[in-house]
């Protein structure tokens, strides 16, 4: 109760100083929580990083956006095992730190989520973030081996660690990287959304597997969007097929989501309609907002652009001459300006 206590103090003072009227937005609201466990990374206070994980845990706690505190934890995490370093020296220590979290919580899932993700990253220090066929042949093995021992930490660990639905999310990355065959990759999803079917990692991960970067194609994301909706209609509404659009959007097709997917704009207004109802943050509104200037649906974006009550979020435009195109393109009175973003884009 005392770190929630402190914890909660110090997300209060970051929004006081941005001065976002009435609440902490998204984006202000995941830079604080990723600066604050970045800090208990740094001084290794693992008693403190185990209060929290286990906070967001059990309360299952969101932020503005409606994403579960814990992914954002989770993020953090991660991006302290930095892929950039290739010096042998920074991962042993970096192990070293995973492995005394371990110890000193035997019974965490976080610790061993975050130990797993440790060698994951390690793996990526070798393969490097660009391009396959830029991959140095000799960093494959490696990269190959630390993909296996995560698999094997995490399933000799699933007792504890799938405790946490990360668990599914992290085996889910490992099957991509490891181009598991698509029934093996199915059964572990679909226990991992029997258990957590609350969890969004876990269908954002599937999208990963299932996107045309790995081999999937745009049938296979459509069919998993459509499974995922019937999943959780009672619960999400239409919301998780717009959510799991946006993400094949940034992962895959970027501003070609209605040329080059399957994606149905009516049901994704539908889910917007829905997440918006619930969380009607400004992250969430930009966002969609452009996604409705993409599907060439004027109204909606008109409506959505009006919904905005701060500055447009370059986060979510890209560039504030996308923004401007799409709002002059909205509210303009002539037939002739009809003309979308995403023909521009052609």
């Amino acid at each position: 109760m005392k770190l929630q206590q402190m914890y909660l103090s110090f997300l209060m003072a970051i929004c006081l100083v941005i001065s976002i009227p009435g609440h902490c937005d998204e984006l202000s609201e995941r830079a604080s929580m990723n600066k604050y466990v970045r800090r208990l990374l740094h001084t290794q206070n693992v008693n403190e990083l185990e209060a929290l994980s286990s906070d967001y845990l059990s309360t299952q706690a969101r932020t503005s956006s409606g994403i579960w505190k814990l992914t954002v934890f989770n993020i953090a995490i991660s991006q302290a095992f930095d892929t950039r370093h290739k010096d042998p020296s920074y991962w042993v220590v970096a192990e070293i730190w995973a492995r005394n979290w371990v110890e000193r919580y035997p019974e965490s899932p976080a610790a061993h989520i975050a130990y797993a993700q440790m060698l994951i990253n390690h793996g990526w220090s070798f393969r490097g973030n660009g391009y396959a066929k830029d991959v140095e042949p000799q960093n494959w093995a490696p990269f190959a081996e630390y993909t296996q021992q995560a698999r094997t930490y995490l399933e000799t660990h699933k007792t504890i660690a799938a405790k946490d639905p990360s668990w599914y999310e992290l085996m889910a990355v490992i099957a991509k990287q490891q181009s598991w065959p698509e029934r093996e990759f199915s059964e572990l999803i679909n226990e991992g959304l029997e258990r957590y079917p609350a969890f969004y990692q876990i269908y954002f991960a599937a999208i990963g597997y299932y996107g045309p970067k790995w081999g999937g194609d745009a049938e296979s994301i459509e069919k998993f969007a459509q499974a995922a909706l019937r999943r959780t209609q009672s619960s999400e509404g239409f919301g998780m097929y717009a959510r799991i659009y946006w993400v094949a959007s940034q992962n895959h097709y970027d501003d070609r989501l209605f040329s080059d997917s399957l994606v149905d704009w009516p049901l994704m207004k539908k889910g917007i309609d829905d997440v918006l109802r619930k969380y009607p943050d400004n992250w969430n509104i930009n966002n969609f907002a452009r996604f409705a200037c993409l599907s060439g649906d004027k109204a909606k974006t008109a409506e959505l652009i009006s919904r905005m009550d701060t500055p447009p979020l370059m986060a979510a435009w890209d560039q504030m001459s996308d923004f401007q195109q799409c709002k002059d393109w909205a509210y303009a009175e002539q037939a002739t300006s009809d003309k979308s973003l995403h023909t521009d884009a052609q």
